[in-house]
């Protein structure tokens, strides 16, 4: 089977260095680099201290993740295929060694650059640091790699979430590059914090605003490199591999599915019907090792090159990968999934009873996140302040206010994106590749992933051992009981009242 996979065989022998490698979407990379592919020479991994954590500490716990289980019975040795480079993304030319410069020059044959920093409400000059000259430099590095067959960058589909129409090419970006940089050195932190909004225009934060000058970095000074760059949707949960459900992070859609989960997210900016472009992890990272096989191939063949094509520009060619659209996640169908597996796999860490509703008024949704987010939270404090406890819940609240009114943009737009490229690389796929690699959301079932996904969810993100859901189960009845009894006493009081003043 291995000669007849066509990915499999690329990735034979194949040098890759990889940025973002400890993050979500690298931890998922590298586990099916080493696991399907590991033939595969060896996988240089940028690491940088982070938390008083030395990078060989931060590589070290990254491999305790469950992730890697399958890997470490498959292949106990993997650790031989990896090796660390110390650096970091937010430091000029990478933070690397001129010893670890050199090596990358020399046998680098793949670049896979997936570091970001996906934080919506981040300062900008973080941003532009991180998302920004970051690519600049892996791109001035990459063009010194001697033997570089493939470079991928992974961006994001809502880089150009300021338009209704999304294609796979590049659009103008509100502001280049060299420019942001001028600006971002001649004014301090209050006047930025200020002009900010007026910088972003259309973008609904930083984080999309920079990837798309990023992709505009990459149009401009790719030249012809063998360059690649794969758009996702919102990354969530793995569909099935290495493991159902798993997760490693609260960011995006993740963030908020707890929150409800928790009783503390009750009002989403949302059409009922509105499509919500989210995709499994492990599917993501199939499009791109797809991708990077196809990109070398053909740029071997020099069938890239100075392209003519709408959606090429010189060498560089865009996959809009947002699943299928045949079967579509909706907001309705992820409200209906929370609804029926909410009571077999509740959380044992809940502090209300979790519910949802969606609303499609802005001005409601400010009258609703108020009584039942704000005014609930002054109550709790006050509750905590009479039995001589820290007050945090006005604090949270503010917090995951914030939060949806940053996602509430994305729940009143309405996108038309085309993955006419992601569509083709498919149907070049050999069936071997396709089951190795599958990312065809023809048939996927929504309603299975979601219910893995809370399933595993509470355990892998939570810490929430399975164990403990006949307790939880308990208590999310109990808290049931209690919000709709609640109800009624308010509807009766609010009866009286209104038949007093007639």
């Amino acid at each position: 089977m291995e000669s007849q996979s066509e990915i499999r065989e690329f990735f034979k022998n194949q040098t890759i260095f990889i940025t973002g490698g400890t993050g979500f979407i690298g931890k998922v990379l590298i586990e099916k680099l080493l696991r399907i592919c590991y033939d595969l020479s060896v996988i240089y991994v940028l690491v940088r201290p982070k938390r008083n954590k030395s990078p060989n500490e931060r590589m070290k716990e990254m491999f305790d993740y469950p992730c890697f289980d399958k890997l470490k019975t498959v292949y106990p040795d993997y650790y031989k295929k990896i090796h660390l480079i110390s650096g970091d993304c937010n430091q000029v030319g990478l933070g690397l060694s001129s010893e670890d410069r050199n090596v990358l020059k020399k046998e680098v044959t793949v670049v896979i650059h997936a570091a970001a920093n996906v934080k919506f409400d981040l300062d900008l000059r973080i941003a532009a640091t991180s998302n920004l000259r970051a690519v600049r430099d892996i791109l001035d590095l990459s063009k010194q790699m001697s033997q570089l067959k493939a470079f991928l960058y992974i961006s994001t589909v809502f880089s150009n979430c300021n338009r209704s129409e999304i294609n796979e090419e590049f659009y103008k970006p509100a502001m280049k590059a060299n420019n942001l940089f001028k600006l971002l050195e001649s004014i301090d932190e209050g006047v930025l914090t200020t002009v900010t909004p007026y910088i972003t225009q259309k973008w609904p934060n930083t984080y999309t605003f920079t990837k798309c000058i990023a992709e505009d970095i990459i149009r401009k000074e790719a030249n012809n490199l063998p360059v690649a760059i794969v758009r996702p949707g919102i990354i969530i949960s793995t569909y099935e591999e290495p493991v159902a459900g798993w997760v490693d992070n609260y960011y995006g859609l993740i963030g908020i599915v707890v929150g409800i989960l928790m009783g503390g997210i009750r009002n989403l900016f949302a059409k009922k019907d509105g499509v919500v472009y989210c995709i499994p992890c492990d599917f993501v990272a199939n499009v791109i090792l797809a991708a990077t096989c196809d990109l070398a191939k053909k740029s071997g063949s020099n069938q890239l090159t100075l392209s003519s094509a709408k959606n090429e520009v010189g060498n560089v060619k865009i996959y809009n990968y947002v699943g299928s659209s045949k079967r579509r996640m909706t907001a309705r169908l992820l409200k209906n999934s929370f609804d029926k597996y909410k009571w077999k796999y509740p959380l044992n860490n809940m502090f209300w009873f979790p519910f949802v509703n969606y609303v499609e008024s802005e001005l409601w949704f400010e009258i609703r996140l108020f009584f039942q987010h704000t005014l609930v939270a002054y109550i709790a404090d006050l509750v905590l302040i009479c039995l001589n406890k820290k007050p945090i819940a006005v604090r949270k609240a503010i917090q995951v206010n914030k939060l949806l009114k940053l996602f509430s943009y994305f729940g009143k737009k309405t996108l038309t994106i085309s993955c006419n490229n992601v569509d083709n690389l498919w149907n070049g796929m050999k069936e071997v590749d396709r089951k190795l690699f599958n990312f065809n959301m023809d048939d996927f079932h929504w309603e299975h992933y979601w219910k893995n996904a809370l399933k595993y969810g509470r355990v892998y993100l939570v810490k929430d051992p399975l164990e403990t859901l006949p307790w939880a189960r308990k208590k999310i009845m109990l808290f049931a009981i209690l919000h709709y009894s609640l109800i009624v006493v308010f509807c009766c009081w609010l009866f009286m009242f209104i038949y007093r003043m007639l």
